[in-house]
């Protein structure tokens, strides 16, 4: 469930996740919402990405890649 949080839309949170949820292409986006949305909110940064093909794979691959070299603090979950 979206919701409001120092006036950004935040896609779901819970106890202690704020998640982004996007399309596995758009992985660049996707990492900095969640980050933000860990640093407005205080909780950690959770980014649900979209697999809709194979071919997908290659962005989840980089956005985990970008996340280990700059030792982001981001849980990457796929949905498939």
């Amino acid at each position: 469930m979206e919701v409001v949080v120092n006036g950004i839309r935040v896609d779901c949170l819970d106890d202690s996740r704020a998640t982004e949820h996007d399309f596995a292409n758009k992985y660049r986006e996707g990492l900095i919402q969640a980050l933000e949305y860990s640093m407005r909110t205080g909780k950690r940064a959770h980014l649900v990405l979209i697999q809709e093909k194979p071919g997908d794979q290659r962005y989840i691959d980089r956005a985990e890649l970008v996340r280990d070299y700059y030792r982001l603090p981001v849980d990457i979950e796929v949905m498939r």
